[in-house]
Parts: C-alpha cells; sequence; structure tokens
C-alpha cells in the first residue's frame, strides 16, 4: 500500500469519527451518508488526479448496494447522476428493472 492509500483511509477516517457522536440514529444514518457520498466524490477526484485506477469498481456497484439495501429512491437519484440524459420516468423504470433483476422487493 502506498503513501496516498494510507493517506486517503487516515483523512476519510479522521471525516468519519465525529459522525457518530451527535444527533439521533436517524439523523446520524441521513448525515452518515451524505457525508459518505461526499467523501466518496472527493476521492474519486483525488484518485484520478493521481491516476491511480480503482480496480473491480464500478458506479453500477453502488447502485446495486442502494438496491439490495432497499433504498430505492436513493438508487433513481444515483441513476440520474450517472445518466443524467434520463428522466425521471425511465430512471425509475431502469431501477425497478434492476430492482427485479436482483430478486429485491
Amino acid at each position: 500500500m502506498d503513501i496516498w492509500h494510507v493517506l486517503l483511509i487516515a483523512i476519510s477516517v479522521s471525516l468519519a469519527v465525529p459522525l457518530f457522536s451527535r444527533g439521533n440514529n436517524n439523523e446520524n444514518e441521513t448525515r452518515i451518508a451524505y457525508i459518505e457520498r461526499k467523501l466518496e466524490r472527493k476521492l474519486d477526484l483525488l484518485l484520478k488526479h493521481f491516476g491511480i485506477e480503482e480496480q473491480g469498481y464500478s458506479a453500477d456497484d453502488d447502485l446495486v448496494d442502494l438496491i439490495l439495501s432497499g433504498r430505492k429512491i436513493e438508487a433513481v437519484k444515483l441513476y440520474r447522476e450517472l445518466h443524467p440524459h434520463e428522466n425521471l420516468k425511465n430512471a425509475v423504470r431502469a431501477v425497478e428493472h434492476l430492482i427485479r433483476q436482483h430478486g429485491t422487493k
């Protein structure tokens, strides 16, 4: 593991620790999800800047994770971020197709 990986992990952990000390559980979950997305975007920019390729990952993996955890609305939002040319109706259809494909409700 090179120094950049260590640095990225250290920054992520240091930013995530204060999240668990405030508010009730529902507020924490929402706050954590927001900050997690924000950190992922920043890490993606850093990886791109330093020319580090993350292997075995695609944005579709995040979409499937959201679907498997029952977070359909967030999945639709992510789908629209990944496919900005798609309208809301098509994004919902695509996510519902993925839900059926992965056997979730």
